[in-house]
């Protein structure tokens, strides 16, 4: 028998339903690889250094960038990530909001290496601010503030 369908009467969401899922809709680019190799974390104690004694900054809080620029055959990123025990005293809380810091990057890093081109190393930390933990949503754009003005800071110091 043929299937009857109202007007008005919506088909439910399944394998194979004609209407994209909620899940699918907030999917990234599937032409980018969204990802954070361990060649793109910053490691080094004196980079590290060198970035908190005479590094730029960028802020929107709660997130504060610091970032150096250093010569380089070409462009490549090093991405650290940072939250006070001051303000979460459990490393728990520290490790699940650097997790959040760090996916938002990896989602979102485009913005940053769309825009620049220049052949340099960049050394960029970033770190949370607030005594409060964010939802995802909330910390994904203000990295995204923070990346796009980062960005357009690296290109006004060339």
């Amino acid at each position: 028998m043929e299937e009857i369908s109202f007007q008005g009467e919506e088909q439910k969401e399944g394998k194979n339903s004609p209407f994209p899922r909620k899940a699918d809709l907030n999917k990234p680019d599937p032409t980018r690889r969204n990802t954070f190799n361990k060649s793109e974390h910053l490691k080094s104690f004196n980079s590290i250094r060198r970035i908190f004694r005479s590094g730029h900054t960028v802020r929107d809080f709660p997130i504060t960038v610091r970032w150096i620029s250093e010569d380089s055959a070409e462009p490549e990123f090093l991405i650290g990530f940072s939250v006070p025990k001051r303000h979460f005293p459990k490393a728990k809380d520290r490790n699940f909001i650097k997790r959040r810091l760090r996916e938002a990057y990896r989602l979102n890093k485009y913005v940053l290496s769309d825009r620049l081109k220049t052949p340099q190393i960049h050394s960029i930390m970033f770190i949370y601010g607030s005594n409060k933990c964010l939802g995802f949503e909330e910390i994904q754009s203000k990295l995204i503030s923070c990346l796009m003005r980062l960005a357009k800071s690296i290109d006004g110091n060339d």
